[in-house]
Parts: C-alpha cells; structure tokens; sequence
C-alpha cells in the first residue's frame, strides 16, 4: 500500500522537482516503499528526521545504491490560519537562517552510513512556507499552534555529498590544527552542539581523527584525508 495521505505539500514537490521521465514513483523495494527508482538508484525524499531512515537504509543498502534529498530552510515564511484551509491571520518571515552545516543536525543519525560507496546525500536549500493552524493542540513552544502543512515556495541551490573529500570541503581554512570542538564550532560561527554533531559524522565516516592528547579535558581532532 502506497502512503500518500499524510504527505506534506513539501515532500511532493520535492518528488516532483527531482523526478525525472522513466523514474518510477512510489515502488516498493525490499518492503519499503521508495520515493523514485532510478535503476539501480533509489531515492528518498526525506522531509523529516533521520532517525526513521537507519533501519531502511541498513536493509537498502546492503544491496542498492541510495540518494538521500535533505531540504535545507534558508528561509521560512509562517503562515497563520484560523483552521485548515480557512482564512489567513497573519504573515510572517522566520528569523532563522539555514546553512549547510544544518545537515549534520539530521545526518548524526545516520553517521555509520556515510561512509557507503553506495550512500549519498544532496542538501538543497529552499525557502519554504509553514501553514500553522490555531487549534490549539499544537507544541507549547508554538503555544498550542499546529502545523499543518509545509510548502516549498523557491529552491535556492543544492549540494551532493558521496565523498569524504565532499564532507571536508565544509570545513573551513583558517582552522587550527589540531582542533576541539569548540575550535570548530568559533571558525564556522555555528553552536558547539552543532560543531560536535559534525565532529562525530566526519568522525564516522573517517574523515577526522581524534588525537590522544587533549587540551584540557578537550578532545583534539585532525583531518584525514
């Protein structure tokens, strides 16, 4: 049976946008259902957290190649109904700013992955229109506003990561050598949360090495390349 009830406006279009004359939609393959089939490659749109994607990909890819498309929100617009396809509230533009080192932030679920000749990744940075809804059985933090829908409104570019060398590039060229954590963290202006989600994926993927000395009780890390 093909989900395609509870598909957000967002993992449609994306679908749409990546998908291209001979693909095949919706297949089912070694009983999961995959977005597009591009003989011999898969690929998944995937809107929500990783965390459902490391059981999949462990079966998928012990026999496919899988492409992975990870939306990026560059920029969020909010859009407040008074219900469900009603009437409009209020229009507003999200403070917040995506970059490509958010993908770390879902990546970090899957880090025993990356490092698949048969697994990548494509971050494409969209803007992208939220639709929350007053029915007031929402998160507290959007104080009882749910979300209802999210619609992609503009793609702004996209990035493939298939290569260690890929993930690397992120890295920046004024970085000390070695570096902590927090090292990374002040070169990239990123939060140190985020900085060590990315340590722990390059990490993974043997893309970065941890020292055996320290600075203080910080762990040191260099590039392998």
């Amino acid at each position: 049976m093909i989900n395609t009830y509870r598909e957000s406006s967002l993992h449609a279009s994306l679908k749409r946008w990546f998908a291209e004359p001979g693909d095949l939609v919706e297949q089912q393959v070694e009983n999961y259902i995959i977005d597009l089939v591009r003989h011999p490659l898969l690929i998944e749109i995937q809107v929500g957290s990783f965390s459902s994607l490391k059981k999949k990909l462990g079966c998928l890819l012990e026999n496919h190649p899988v492409h992975v498309v990870l939306p990026v929100t560059q920029e969020r617009v909010i859009a407040k109904m008074d219900r469900p396809g009603g009437s409009l509230l209020q229009k507003r533009v999200s403070p917040k700013k995506g970059n490509w080192y958010d993908i770390f932030y879902e990546l970090v679920y899957i880090a025993s992955f990356l490092a698949s000749p048969r697994f990548s990744v494509e971050a494409v940075m969209i803007k992208e229109e939220v639709i929350w809804v007053a029915d007031g059985a929402g998160s507290w933090r959007r104080k009882g506003w749910s979300i209802a829908d999210r619609k992609l409104v503009e793609i702004y570019s996209s990035r493939i990561f298939s290569t260690k060398q890929d993930y690397l590039d992120l890295l920046p060229d004024n970085l000390s050598k070695p570096f902590s954590v927090r090292d990374l963290a002040q070169a990239l202006t990123i939060p140190v949360s985020l900085a060590r989600k990315m340590a722990y994926c390059l990490r993974a993927m043997g893309a970065l090495q941890r020292d055996d000395q320290r600075r203080g009780k910080a762990f040191l890390y260099h590039i392998n390349r």
